[in-house]
């Protein structure tokens, strides 16, 4: 048995109207139409948009620079909430995008051994006191913890329930989500999941997964090594050195 992740389709409303102070209004139908050329009305509702598989990168990227952004984005997928009806604002939205950079940034930071931003941990601090209390997390697994405790409340906000189906051979436990703020946080986790063992490549600066790591060595991915990046370093770096010491004398 696998546990697979179904991202659903999310409801789209046909338009979302955002007032002076700030809040974004839902209105899910607009009525019916006449279509003159099958001579029927019509309901103008828009339908179902399936949800792409990089929707968090775009998600966190929306910010205070640009508020139309959340207006557009709402209008494509809906509410982040689901269908309740209620309005929501701009600023909910902005801080659940921040809060998502932080915990990309701060997952990408353990994974490939990058360094971190200490304002990454400083959101995430926040965001979990309720559920872990007011803890500096200054080792590894302490960080560890933090990132998993971030995501659970995010995922605490949300309601999503898991159902299990068969796929050819194998049962597969099914991730159900109906609302935008699931699907994201769901997205996250599958993420930092595909990006645990990578280490970032000294070349490109990308992820990816070594077979081997040393300390203290550089690590390049294969297309970086199949460009023959690791030689043009080292001479990089043999000809630096040479000229150094040929200055020092």
């Amino acid at each position: 048995m696998r546990l697979g992740v179904v991202f659903s389709a999310l409801a789209r409303p046909a338009s979302v109207v955002q007032t002076a102070a700030g809040e974004l209004i839902f209105r899910w139908q607009t009525g019916t139409t006449f279509n003159q050329k099958d001579g029927k009305w019509v309901i103008s509702a828009r339908a179902a948009r399936r949800v792409p598989a990089q929707l968090w990168k775009k998600f966190i990227a929306l910010t205070s620079n640009d508020p139309r952004a959340v207006r557009h984005f709402a209008r494509q997928f809906g509410p982040l909430r689901g269908g309740s009806g209620d309005a929501e604002t701009v600023p909910e939205w902005l801080r659940f995008a921040e809060l998502g950079r932080h915990i990309a940034n701060a997952a990408q930071a353990l994974t490939s051994g990058g360094q971190s931003d200490p304002s990454d941990w400083e959101a995430l601090r926040e965001w979990v006191r309720p559920l872990a209390g007011d803890h500096e997390p200054k080792t590894v697994t302490a960080r560890k913890l933090m990132v998993m405790a971030s995501v659970r409340r995010w995922l605490l906000e949300c309601e999503w329930h898991i159902v299990p189906r068969w796929s050819a051979s194998l049962l597969e436990m099914a991730v159900c989500t109906g609302s935008l703020l699931e699907v994201i946080g769901l997205q996250l986790c599958a993420e930092i999941s595909r990006s645990a063992g990578k280490v970032e490549c000294s070349g490109c600066g990308k992820g990816f997964r070594p077979t081997r790591a040393v300390p203290g060595q550089r690590r390049f991915c294969r297309t970086c090594r199949d460009k023959k990046l690791p030689v043009k370093l080292a001479m990089r770096d043999y000809r630096r050195n040479h000229r150094r010491q040929f200055n020092s004398q």
